[in-house]
């Protein structure tokens, strides 16, 4: 899938995607709510608690918006210019003013998205905290080595072409010692198996690499970036062919219901089987 194709699918869903994964039919059970969960165990194992976030493939700007509100001075990227554009409307006015009082001095080439780019200041900035979104490709991007006390990348590396170009430029940009939270679908899933359709951007989803754990954790690894803790998540219990008939005989947020209570079972290596997503917490040496 090119990049094009890649922007359209999430330029399409930008309007729509917090309801979708964060609203009210997730909260009431008729969707699996495994964007809420996997910030649920993100935040349980995050340590840091200040300093630069970078979070790749922001979409609408929810996860940055929680570390603004934790007082982190916080840079979103994501190539979908809808979602940037959703998440932008998060930004106070005080953090605008700042933003054009330093917009001579961006990190790198200037990618000019329009009025709120991605500002590395050269000094402690003058308001904190802060957050920034910018509109650009997280590979083309420069940004300071060693400069970010925490990255994300969130449903992210299943949608570029060089999964492994991304870790280490990851690894390049993060300060040592600091938090990295990566997450990748799972091949290792027994009903993602039994029910994959014939091209893997046909999905739901639409992501076309898929990974099994210890690849990822080989990745990192090689990379400086030591795992420290990890979840399982969004759990598929029920063979699709029962979970259809379930569906129509007691509704699906019974079916939600029992799959989410397998969520116990994160931290059990056995459960890459039976778990969609997989969540890595790693550590720059």
């Amino acid at each position: 899938m090119s990049n094009q194709e890649i922007i359209k699918r999430f330029d399409d869903c930008a309007k729509d995607y917090l309801e979708k994964y964060y609203g009210d039919k997730v909260l009431n059970h008729q969707g699996y709510p495994q964007a809420v969960i996997r910030r649920q165990y993100l935040f349980e194992m995050l340590t840091t608690k200040s300093g630069n976030v970078l979070d790749i493939g922001c979409g609408v700007g929810n996860i940055a918006y929680d570390f603004y509100l934790l007082g982190f001075r916080v840079w979103g990227i994501d190539i979908s210019s809808k979602m940037v554009e959703e998440a932008r409307k998060k930004i106070p006015a005080e953090t605008q003013i700042m933003v054009e009082r330093l917009k001579d001095r961006i990190a790198g080439d200037s990618v000019k998205t329009g009025a709120v780019k991605a500002i590395i200041p050269e000094k402690e900035p003058r308001v904190e905290p802060s957050l920034f979104f910018d509109c650009a490709d997280f590979l083309e991007k420069e940004y300071p080595n060693d400069f970010f006390d925490c990255v994300i990348a969130l449903g992210f590396i299943e949608y570029v072409d060089s999964p492994e170009l991304v870790i280490e430029k990851i690894s390049r940009i993060a300060k040592s010692g600091g938090e990295v939270f990566i997450t990748v679908p799972l091949n290792s899933c027994i009903y993602k198996k039994i029910k994959k359709p014939k091209k893997e951007q046909d999905s739901g989803n639409f992501a076309y690499h898929y990974f099994s754990y210890k690849k990822l954790d080989e990745l990192c690894g090689k990379y400086g970036l030591i795992k420290k803790d990890f979840h399982f998540f969004h759990f598929f219990i029920i063979p699709p062919f029962i979970d259809k008939i379930l569906n129509k005989i007691i509704g699906a947020d019974k079916v939600i219901i029992f799959n989410q209570r397998f969520e116990r079972w994160s931290r059990r290596v056995s459960s890459r089987f039976l778990a969609g997503g997989y969540l890595i917490k790693a550590v720059k040496k």
